[in-house]
């Protein structure tokens, strides 16, 4: 069995901050598109009110809605 090394991928290789930096260096969200992904959100409420509860809180808040 030959066996074929693969470099690892840059985000393999990723820590935490470096995800931080990177997301901070992105464009902002569309307000339409967290709209939407707010909406989504408390159409999935019922299902499990204690993990969505407090990420509707959150991004509602970020809105300003």
């Amino acid at each position: 069995m030959q066996t074929t090394y693969i470099p690892p991928n840059p985000i393999d290789t990723m820590m935490p901050y470096d995800f931080r930096k990177l997301e901070k260096s992105l464009p902002a969200t569309p307000f339409a598109v967290q709209e939407k992904n707010l909406l989504w959100m408390v159409s999935q409420e019922p299902q499990d009110p204690a993990y969505w509860g407090p990420r509707i809180r959150e991004l509602s808040d970020r809105m300003g809605v």
